[in-house]
This record gives structure tokens, sequence and C-alpha cells, in this order.
């Protein structure tokens, strides 16, 4: 009897330490991201963002070429590499590689679509490393809407 009463004990308390803990929490968390947001540093103004975002892009695009390259699929890379990075046209790819505009436009897609989701597929590991597991789908997409933002800039 002795020890039942103990253990109940002991279980009541965790469980008002903790139902304590998770009224703090909830009282705090709007000034903590109202805090965050004012003390957010605009990611265009900041060095270590770009150098880490410049990284994950060539990081990304490196796998991607390696990928391709071992598919034998090196048409499609160029493609892309050739649209982005040097800024050529789909007429001028197209007679620069010796295809069709239509598969210039189909490469194009597939490879974008790939380099997007490998990206997205980065973002998510660094938030899961280095971010809360609370808000994990709300960082991640806050992290892709920053790193967006930074691109477009």
């Amino acid at each position: 009897t002795m020890l039942c009463a103990v253990v109940r004990n002991m279980i009541s308390n965790r469980a008002r330490v903790q139902s304590g803990r998770e009224k703090i929490m909830s009282a705090i968390t709007p000034d903590l991201a109202a805090d965050l947001v004012s003390r957010q540093i605009d990611p265009a103004e900041d060095s270590f963002y770009g150098a880490w975002a410049d990284e994950l892009l060539l990081t990304t695009l490196q796998q991607l070429k390696t990928d391709y390259l071992k598919q034998g699929r090196v048409d499609n890379f160029r493609v892309f590499y050739g649209k982005v990075l040097e800024g050529l046209s789909n007429v001028e790819i197209a007679k620069c590689l010796n295809i069709k505009v239509t598969d210039v436009e189909n490469h194009y897609k597939r490879v974008r679509r790939q380099f997007s989701d490998r990206l997205r597929v980065v973002v998510e590991g660094n938030v899961r490393k280095y971010g809360c597991h609370e808000n994990f789908d709300d960082e991640v997409e806050l992290e892709w809407q920053a790193l967006g933002d930074y691109l477009k800039a």
C-alpha cells in the first residue's frame, strides 16, 4: 500500500510539473516568436547566409550533375546548366546540342523539378539537424521561403 501511494504521488507530481511547464511555454511562446521576428536579419544582407546558400546550391548541383553523368543523360544537365547559369535561350541550346527545342523544354522542366526537390530535401535535413522539432513543417517552410527570397534578391 505504501509503495502504491509513493508511485501514485510521483506520477501525480510529474503530471503537475508537466502541466505547469506547458502553461508557461504557451504563455511565452508568442513573445518568443515576436522577438525572433523582430531580431531576424534580412538574408540578403547576411554574408554567412549567402555563403551557406551558395554552398547549398553548389553541392546540390554537383550531386545532380554526377547522377546525370552516371545515367548517361548529359544533355539533360547541359540544358539546365545552359539555361540557368549561362542564360541561353531554348533555341540556342537546341542548336548547340543538336536536339529539338521541345526536347530542351522537357529536359529543363525535368531537371529543374529534380533540382528543386533535392534542394528541398537538403533544406529539410538542415532544419532537422539545427531546428526545433516541434514546429518542423513551419520551420522548413520558413527556411524554404527565406532561401527563395535570397535567390530572387
